[in-house]
Order: C-alpha cells, then structure tokens, then sequence
C-alpha cells in the first residue's frame, strides 16, 4: 500500500470509525463483535485501493459495508450451528425485550 493510500486510509478511519462503531454495537450488541465488523470493513476497504474514489458518499457506502457484513456473520453462525437468534433479533426488534420479543 501505497503512503498516500495509507493516509487516505487513515482519514477515511478517523472520520467514520466512532459512527461505524456505534452502528456495529446496536447491530451486534457486543463490544467485540463490533470491533471485529469495523476492522472487517476497514480491511475490506484497503484492498479496494481506488475502488472508493468514484463513490458520492463514502460513509453511506460504509454504513452498508458495515450492515453486509454483520448480515453475513449472523449467517455464518448459522451455518456452522451456532445461535444466530441474538444477532438477528437485534436487526427485527431493535428495543424490544426479550419477554415482550416472545408475546409478539
């Protein structure tokens, strides 16, 4: 990677990690879950090189990055048998208790 790459990189990190970071937590609701979904995105996002430079709204395009990714976590672990349910209940009733979750 190239240095001006690298400080584009870091800009892109600076200016749209903490917003990242809140969006992973109310998705997965775990620290290190959403840790590991920003460093996803930003990883995904070095390999683009130029692959950004066309996009009208780079945190729009992040936030989705961002939502693809903890979509494709929830169905790996689903895949490989674990408990999905968690993950996904917190996509289709953000705010809702569990007990309340089950009466629906």
């Amino acid at each position: 990677m190239a240095e001006g790459d690298r400080e584009s990189l870091a800009a892109l990190y600076d200016r749209h990690a903490p917003a990242l970071f809140r969006h992973a937590m109310a998705l997965a609701r775990s620290k290190s879950d959403a840790e590991d979904l920003v460093q996803d995105v930003f990883v995904k996002v070095a390999g683009m090189g130029a692959g950004l430079l066309g996009i009208r709204s780079a945190g729009a395009y992040l936030h989705r990055m961002l939502r693809t990714a903890f979509l494709d976590k929830v169905r790996h672990r689903a895949v490989a048998g674990e408990d999905p349910v968690d993950s996904i209940d917190s996509v289709a009733a953000p705010g809702v208790e569990e007990s309340d979750r089950l009466a629906l």
